[in-house]
């Protein structure tokens, strides 16, 4: 049973949160600050999935960074009546200060 135009416009889905948490300790030399955040969206229709999710974190202890670690994953699902392709792409950075991309294109399950 194949849907009209109106009927697939009303399954448009988008979604979505924000969590931010910040810590703030003072002292004589030894002052620590926190900033940790993620986010994740999702839209959504018919035979489309896309969502897009990440996080970071940033430490320092006296005025010098000890945690700057971040991500962003980008997903997105194509539905056919044989199946589903998968697209997933990945973005993180960490200590070392290097960008790790991966990638992954294929047919699976949908999770």
């Amino acid at each position: 049973m194949a849907l009209d135009a109106v009927e697939m416009e009303k399954k448009k889905e988008w979604t979505g949160s924000v969590n931010l948490a910040m810590k703030l300790e003072g002292g004589d030399s030894n002052e620590e600050r926190e900033i940790d955040g993620d986010f994740q969206t999702r839209w959504e229709r018919e035979r489309q999935r896309f969502r897009i999710s990440g996080q970071i974190e940033y430490d320092t202890t006296g005025g010098n960074a000890t945690k700057q670690d971040w991500m962003i994953v980008l997903r997105y699902d194509q539905f056919f009546p044989q199946g589903l392709l998968v697209t997933l792409f990945i973005c993180q950075a960490g200590e070392v200060r290097e960008l790790e991309f991966a990638t992954d294109d294929r047919p699976g399950p949908g999770l």
